[in-house]
């Protein structure tokens, strides 16, 4: 017969007890009963399921043995001891007790079957159909004695005990082991910070120094040879050649490029060394601040700069400065040639982060170029084009990352540029 189609002898739909303590293995086998057919009947420990049988009887008590209060085995012996249930089939579903002992005294109480937790539900509901249409035979040598049930059930829950106690151990040890590898792990990945650590102050030290380097030895022979032509060309008259004045000349501008090479160095060297001071920074009203101290160099130029307004991120307020200083004084220098020359700030949402972008109408670049242009010393333009020394634009991608932000470039020749840049809060 079918486990759908189960009828008791009066034709009417077979009623099942489940009895688990734990809610989740009771609703589980309750809702595969269900869903055969079967009507199903709830209890959390053996005392309730006499008290739920004794008012509603079923047609099979399905049982757990492991349980607080009345366990199983103490249920099986007290169904089977009770003239009401002794002809209703009691069946076992255990995870725990398991071990052919764990059945023969099941099966000595009075139990009809043992079945196992876990075991396919086909083969389950097969086993539930048999018992219900199945004679009950009790074997011969079946425990009445109440001496003997309580000596055997001790002995099995004793070494049920122990065997979880066993697991524990196990379990403890494991987790002592584990703690082990992790306390060693944990060591070893201290020793790679302290090892790191000190590489990068050795580095810091070696910056300091090579900083100390640039901005004392450098310059000393810089102003020499400055001073040098400033003579030269104070001392020339009208009849010194053309090309000694021109050469000169070149002497100075060569001295002077280098003297903004050395600032702009040491100023890469200063915001890699800085400690980042986070804070709430009007991006919009440092950018009109920058403008207006970029275009006092230059007060016979009209440039129409735009600045979105009520502009605010979190960011080192110094190093934030300098990122806008060369977005600016790059915008500045490469709209140099444009009739009407525009430049705007303004924030934007792109792939779901928020960024900030500085857009010129200027000279532009092949945007295959686009990555050389945050490289240091890497220049798109001739100097005699437009003058730089290629570590602006490096200086802005530095800051940036080290505040853990993006930037990036979009341009076109002919057609202007726009920078951008992200800074996530943190």
């Amino acid at each position: 017969m079918s486990p759908s189609a189960a009828k008791s002898k009066s034709s009417q739909v077979a009623t099942i007890l489940v009895v688990d303590d734990l809610d989740v293995n009771r609703q589980i086998r309750c809702a595969v009963l269900k869903q055969a057919g079967y009507r199903v009947l709830k209890a959390r420990d053996g005392c309730e399921a006499l008290q739920v049988a004794s008012k509603s009887p079923p047609d099979l008590a399905l049982s757990d043995i492991l349980m607080p209060g009345m366990d199983g085995f103490e249920l099986c012996r007290a169904w089977k001891s009770d003239a009401r249930f002794q002809a209703v089939p009691f069946v076992f579903y255990s995870a725990t007790y398991t071990e052919p002992k764990d059945q023969e005294f099941a099966l000595r109480l009075g139990a009809d079957a043992f079945l196992r937790k876990g075991a396919d539900n086909q083969e389950f509901l097969a086993e539930i159909a048999r018992l219900l249409d199945a004679p009950i035979h009790h074997p011969d040598n079946e425990v009445r004695d109440e001496g003997v049930f309580y000596r055997e059930h001790s002995e099995r829950v004793v070494r049920k005990l122990e065997d979880k106690l066993s697991e524990l151990e196990r379990a403890n040890q494991e987790i002592s082991d584990r703690e082990e590898q992790l306390q060693g792990a944990k060591r070893q990945l201290e020793q790679r910070v302290a090892e790191r650590t000190a590489e990068l102050v050795a580095i810091n030290k070696e910056l300091e120094s090579f900083a100390y380097t640039v901005s004392h030895d450098l310059r000393a022979p810089l102003r020499l040879i400055n001073a040098i032509s400033h003579d030269m060309l104070e001392a020339f008259d009208d009849s010194t050649p053309p090309s000694l004045v021109d050469n000169a000349n070149g002497i100075r501008r060569a001295a002077n490029r280098m003297n903004r090479l050395i600032d702009e160095l040491l100023e890469l060297s200063r915001v890699t060394r800085r400690v980042l001071k986070r804070e709430r920074v009007d991006l919009s009203h440092m950018a009109r601040e920058v403008v207006d101290e970029l275009l006092l160099t230059t007060p016979d130029r009209h440039v129409d700069v735009t600045i979105e307004s009520g502009l605010f991120l979190i960011a080192d307020k110094e190093l934030l400065h300098v990122v806008l200083s060369n977005l600016f004084d790059n915008a500045l220098k490469y709209t140099g040639r444009e009739k009407k020359p525009r430049i705007t700030l303004e924030q934007r949402t792109e792939q779901g982060q928020v960024v900030y972008a500085v857009q010129d109408n200027g000279v532009g670049f092949d945007q295959r170029d686009a990555n050389k242009l945050f490289m240091p010393f890497q220049r798109l333009h001739r100097q005699d084009e437009f003058e730089g020394a290629g570590i602006g634009l490096a200086t802005v991608a530095r800051i940036v990352h080290r505040h853990g932000g993006g930037v990036w470039a979009k341009g076109a020749v002919g057609e202007g540029a726009t920078f951008l840049f992200s800074i996530p809060e943190v």
